[in-house]
């Protein structure tokens, strides 16, 4: 029975460390992310010095292309390898009761004065809850 127990746990941990790269790569842009058919852009919602790109403190919010009637953003920001900003946005009624943009700030982690580098995953859930990514975008975020 131990025996049993023990493989039990090395195979749930296979398992677990799988999923986890796989989620990895789809975020680095990996096999499972298309970028050319969802249309994922920037919308600058506050453009707090007014030069029309995504800067530190400013706020933007996503126009896109999907297949889903339940479509999510995931946005992810680096300063160098450093992880500094994660948040989520469901595009549909009923999901989401507060706004549907990103404030591009962390008060805990993103350093002023450095440059970030963000990616922004056009993705929903298939009946089987699997998440399906239906595009990407990388850009970067200045000082």
């Amino acid at each position: 029975m131990a025996r049993i127990g023990r493989h039990f746990v090395l195979v749930l941990g296979a398992a677990i460390l799988i999923a986890s790269l796989g989620a990895s790569a789809a975020w680095a842009g990996g096999k499972n992310s298309a970028t050319s058919t969802s249309g994922l852009k920037v919308v600058m919602v506050n453009d707090v010095n007014g030069d029309g790109q995504p800067n530190h403190y400013d706020t933007i919010n996503f126009t896109f292309k999907s297949s889903s009637s339940q479509p999510l953003v995931g946005l992810r920001c680096y300063q160098g390898s450093n992880f500094v900003y994660d948040g989520y946005v469901g595009y549909y009624s009923g999901y989401w009761a507060g706004s549907h943009e990103f404030y591009l700030a962390n008060p805990d982690y993103w350093v002023d004065g450095v440059d970030a580098s963000c990616t922004a995953r056009l993705f929903h859930y298939d009946r089987l809850g699997r998440e399906r990514i239906e595009g990407t975008l990388t850009f970067p975020v200045a000082a």
